[in-house]
């Protein structure tokens, strides 16, 4: 399997935090290859049941828009004080196609039988311009999902070095991303492959 060759124009972000409570972890991966990351009985699947990773592109927003819904039920349902439904897409078709469209930033999708079964949205992120901070950049996992009725299959692990891959081929040496504390299934993952933490964000109760 092999990702898309990507060119990607580096562009001038400041992190800023939006949420109540996360762990922002950043990880430094050794040469790792699609195999790798895949269990041995990945490796017998039928060319069928094989997972394929490519590049978003226009035509795939409207499933992406579906994933994105998903997505955002599972954030409902795990910390409903911060999450409440949204009656329609929480982000407009043009929001997701610019992501797809821009030059610093990708979904990375990955379709099985020729369905899109889940995906990985990706940007490039700087630390703030501020003297105390080492000016660099460094890849960021907006948000990833593997759908419900494909997950513990290994297909995570699978999108996951397709993102990785898509951050080399950008010259990063960091991938970060961000995890609620409430969704241990996602910070256990995340553990699984390597990331590590470098901050918390705390909150107390008032």
């Amino acid at each position: 399997m092999v990702l898309a060759k990507i060119s990607l124009k580096r562009i001038l972000l400041t992190t800023i935090d939006i949420c109540a409570l996360i762990v922002r972890v950043t990880v430094d991966y050794e040469i790792t290859t699609l195999p790798d990351m895949m269990s041995p009985e990945d490796s017998s699947m039928s060319d069928v049941d094989t997972p394929r990773t490519r590049i978003a592109v226009a035509t795939d927003v409207d499933r992406l828009q579906e994933l994105h819904r998903e997505l955002d039920v599972l954030h409902q349902q795990l910390i409903p004080t911060v999450f409440m439904p949204v009656d329609g897409d929480a982000r407009s078709w043009q929001a997701v196609l610019q992501r797809i469209e821009h030059a610093g930033s990708d979904y990375i999708v990955l379709e099985l039988g020729g369905s899109i079964v889940g995906f990985a949205g990706l940007t490039t992120m700087r630390y703030p311009d501020l003297p105390m901070f080492r000016q660099s950049e460094y890849a960021y996992l907006e948000d990833m999902l593997v759908i419900a009725a494909h997950q513990g299959q290994g297909f995570g692990k699978v999108l996951m070095a397709a993102a990785i891959d898509w951050a080399r081929a950008a010259g990063f040496e960091h991938l970060q991303t961000t995890v609620w504390a409430a969704n241990g299934q996602a910070s256990a993952f995340y553990d699984s492959v390597g990331f590590q933490t470098q901050r918390r964000r705390l909150q107390l109760e008032l």
